[in-house]
């Protein structure tokens, strides 16, 4: 059975006994002194649990910062691909084709259409 609140309650009391000991001979100087460290010990793995949450956040942040962008990027492709399929649409409609024509062909082509393309 386990009493995690009496057990910490009985902790507390071994530490603020132990805070209250004198340094009477060497033996009490060495284990004040190793308390000291061990509470040197705990405040770096506190100050390392604090610095890994901000990683942790930072890299949150980040992570929704590229989903941010990558949605306006799928946006703006969105839209290209739109006008790519109207610039598709008029050029089969009015017979010309993406390929580089050749200069009579496109001599040709000047005089019998006019189109305008506008893209988005």
């Amino acid at each position: 059975m386990c009493h995690s609140g009496s057990g910490i309650l009985d902790l507390y009391d071994i530490v603020d006994a132990l805070r209250s000991m004198t340094i009477s001979d060497a033996n009490n100087l060495e284990v004040n002194l190793i308390l000291d460290l061990t509470r040197a010990r705990q405040d770096v793995v506190n100050a390392e649990k604090v610095l890994a949450d901000c990683v942790v956040h930072k890299h949150k942040v980040l992570a929704n910062l590229s989903k941010h962008k990558s949605d306006i990027l799928k946006q703006k492709l969105a839209k290209v691909d739109v006008g790519i399929a109207h610039m598709r649409i008029t050029f089969q409609k009015h017979g010309l084709s993406h390929h580089r024509p050749t200069q009579s062909v496109l001599q040709e082509s000047l005089k019998c259409h006019h189109i305008m393309v506008q893209l988005y």
